[in-house]
Parts: structure tokens; C-alpha cells; sequence
């Protein structure tokens, strides 16, 4: 049986802060509670399955709750700087927060210890989220990084090495409001009125939705088919994302879905219900085939900012990990390197990050990614690849490609040598 876990921030005239809740899809029967949120849009996530972390609005700290536990917080612990969003890997292994600067930071659950903290984006991050090996960050400067994971947990990254993505997408030309990445997709929404898909793949575009108003949150189903799009105005829309004649259609789901802007959308793991969030402080739970409303839920006061579908299971299994570690702020790469990981020392915030993407338009009519003089990072150097009618499909740096194409070749080695072991082929 699924749950839905849902939270909201406090309402501005409000001094108590508010609850986070889990309650019953089918019903709005509320199972557990935990007190003392205060997280905006994109600030809360779940630590595997036994923890959620909260991003408190407007301070640096991380609030801890045990599933297994409702109530207080059982953990709190304070970041360098004010955090934006935050996320938490499937398997319970990472946590990542962002914050107002454009900095991301990335802990080890288990132990504490700070793993990587660079300057990602030159504007605060709304948006993080974990994948197979990646972690994709957007937000208010419209680029969408792609990071993987094992640059950013090598051992051999110096302490001062500022990692670089491993590919960059920037054709959105306004605050990136929703990701959803799947396993070989990666779904992006702006304020610019667009959706736009990416190929894991092939790090290139695969399909590009206009919108009929700004979009503020993204969802879709399991295998990426079909993608449910929350605009400002409190609209739901269903996008057809099969490579089909009818790919990139945009149909209305529901019209009248909230009277504010959609805040979190969750779909389930059969893609048979859908849950949303709104502003006003309310949750819809609708039947997909069918587009009608299942379950209302209204017990928060103020604006929900995070709704997702989980395992009743969560709420059950006793909290394996212990957070204590997580009370005083750690950092990992060592000054004397035969110390290991084992033996932190402070590190300096990371430099804020000056360079400005901008598009613009070169001889050849192929659109690029500039940057500004002063950048504290290596300045990204736009490829000109897949470009159609004057407009770049694909933009990434250089270095990335190269790299990119190196692994795809790896990979396609690999492949074609197992293929041939196994069929007994010799050509």
C-alpha cells in the first residue's frame, strides 16, 4: 500500500511552525506526524527509508525526523550557508544540499563527513536531485548540470580541485522550477514556458513542450511516457512523451486543479494516481485514466511544498542509521593526504561563482553559452553540435563531450564484446 508524505511552510502571519504528515492515498487518513518544518519548495527529501531532512526557510540548518519515530526532530545540524534544496539518494548513501550562493554540498550519511563542496551555479539552486551515478542541480540562473557521482566522491579529487559537470544543459532561458530524471531521461520545466527532454544516452534533446504558462513543478511516470506538468496559474497537464507521431502533444488534465500555483506533483508507481500541491495549503490525489478527483487533503495551513508517494512499509521499519554524526558540521578531505577520509579539517566556502550564461548567436548561426570575465571556475567552452535552423540542440563543454563520447565508446565496446561471448560470434 502507498502513502503520500506531504509538508508546507509556515503562513507569514504564523508563529508555530508547521507539520509534515503522512497519510493514506486512498483515504487522507493521516498516519504519523512530524512537528517543527518550516522547508520551502525543494527543501525537503527522504534519506532512504528511514529518515526525512528538512531545509529550514531562511537559515542554515538541516532538520532530521526518523520515520519510525513521529514527533520533534530527532537530529538537527547546520550548514555553512543558507540552504535552498536538498535531496537524498535512493539507497540512503547521500545527501546533498544547495544553497542561495549557487554552492552544493554533498555529506556521507553513514559517517557525517563532507564528501565535495563546490560552486555549482552563479544563482541560488532550487532544484536537486539524485540518479543512477548522477546528481542533476538547476535553478534560478536556467542551467540544468549533470554531476557524476564518482568524480565527486573520488579520493583523488584534490581538496581545492573544483569538479566539473559532466554535461551542461542551458537552452532554458529562465529559472529551471522542476527536474525529474528517470533512467535514461531527464525532464526539465521553467519559467520560460517550456518542457524539455533530455537523453541520458546521448546527453542531447529528445523533445521540447510549450507550455501555455510558467511551469513550477514536473512529475512522470516510470518509464517517462507521459509527463504531468503544474503551472503558475493552478493548471495540471499530461504531455505525451513517446516517440510516436503524437510525441510532445500537450493535453489539459485538469483546468480548474487549484486556485494557486502547483507546487509538487508525485505520481504513482503503477502511474495510476497523481497527487498535487498548491499553494493555498491543499492536496488532490486523482485517478489518471480517468482525471477525476480521489482524495482531498487539507490539513495543512500553509503552502505545501513537497508531496510525494511512498511504502507504507517506511513507517514500520525501525531507523537503521544514526544521525548523531550529523550535529556538528564535517568536512573530509584531509591537509595530510596519508590521513585519509577519515580525518576532516575545515575547508573555506566555496567561491562564489561570477560566470553568466547567456546565449548568443555566432557566424554560423549556432547558439552558444558565454561566459563573463572573472569567473572564479573555468570558463565553459561551447561546442556547436546539432545545430538546426540557426538554434543549438546541444550545447555542453568541450572537455565534457570528449569525455562523454569516450565513455559511450567504452561502453559500446564493452557491449559489442559481450554480445559476441554470448551468441559465440566471431565477426
Amino acid at each position: 500500500m502507498e502513502i503520500i508524505i506531504s509538508a508546507s511552510s509556515r503562513p507569514p502571519a504564523a508563529t508555530e511552525d508547521e507539520a509534515i504528515y503522512a497519510w493514506q492515498a486512498s483515504s487522507g487518513q493521516v498516519l504519523r506526524t512530524w512537528t517543527g518544518n518550516t522547508s520551502h519548495t525543494g527543501g525537503l527529501a527522504l534519506v532512504g527509508a528511514h529518515h526525512l531532512v528538512g531545509a529550514q526557510l531562511g537559515s542554515s540548518s538541516l532538520h532530521f525526523w526518523s520515520l519510525a519515530k513521529e514527533g520533534a526532530p530527532v537530529q538537527k545540524a547546520s550548514a555553512p550557508e543558507r540552504i535552498t534544496s536538498v535531496a537524498g539518494s535512493d539507497d540512503g548513501i547521500w545527501l546533498a544540499a544547495a544553497s542561495e550562493a549557487g554552492s552544493i554540498y554533498l555529506w556521507q550519511v553513514a559517517s557525517g563527513r563532507q564528501l565535495a563542496a563546490w560552486s555549482a551555479h552563479c544563482k541560488p539552486v532550487r532544484q536537486l536531485v539524485f540518479g543512477d551515478g548522477l546528481l542533476v542541480s538547476a535553478g534560478d540562473d536556467a542551467v540544468v548540470h549533470v554531476w557524476a557521482l564518482a568524480e565527486l566522491t573520488s579520493a583523488d579529487r584534490g581538496p581545492a580541485a573544483e569538479p566539473r559537470p559532466l554535461h551542461t544543459f542551458g537552452q532554458h532561458s529562465l529559472a529551471v522550477t522542476g527536474l525529474w530524471l528517470g533512467l535514461d531521461r531527464l525532464i526539465s520545466v521553467s519559467m520560460d514556458r517550456s518542457c524539455r527532454v533530455w537523453s541520458l544516452m546521448t546527453y542531447g534533446p529528445e523533445l521540447t513542450v510549450a507550455l501555455p504558462a510558467g511551469a513550477t513543478a514536473v512529475t512522470a511516470e516510470p518509464l517517462a511516457c507521459r509527463a504531468f506538468v503544474g503551472t503558475c496559474d493552478g493548471r495540471l497537464w499530461l504531455a505525451d512523451l513517446r516517440p510516436t507521431a503524437d510525441g510532445g502533444a500537450l493535453h489539459a488534465f485538469a483546468s480548474d486543479a487549484h486556485r494557486q500555483a502547483v507546487t509538487a506533483l508525485s505520481v504513482s508507481v503503477d502511474a495510476m494516481r497523481l497527487v498535487s500541491a498548491h499553494a493555498d495549503g491543499g492536496c488532490i490525489v486523482w485517478h489518471v485514466p480517468s482525471r477525476q478527483r480521489l482524495v482531498a487533503f487539507a490539513a495543512h495551513k500553509g503552502a505545501v511544498t513537497s508531496v510525494r508517494f511512498a511504502s507504507r512499509n517506511i513507517l514500520d521499519a525501525a531507523a537503521r542509521v544514526n544521525l548523531g554524526h550529523m550535529s556538528k558540521y564535517k568536512t573530509v578531505p584531509a591537509a595530510d593526504p596519508s590521513a585519509g577520509w577519515l580525518a576532516g579539517v575545515p575547508l573555506p566556502l566555496p567561491a562564489a561563482r561570477t560566470d553568466v550564461f547567456a546565449p548568443t548567436s555566432d557566424a554560423a548561426g549556432c547558439w552558444q553559452l558565454d561566459t563573463v570575465s572573472g569567473c572564479a571556475s573555468p570558463a565553459v567552452q561551447s561546442g556547436s553540435t546539432g545545430c538546426n535552423a540557426g538554434r543549438c540542440e546541444h550545447v555542453c563543454a568541450a572537455a565534457t563531450a570528449d569525455q562523454s563520447r569516450s565513455q559511450l565508446g567504452d561502453w559500446q565496446t564493452l557491449s559489442s564484446q559481450l554480445f559476441r561471448l554470448v551468441t559465440g560470434s566471431q565477426t
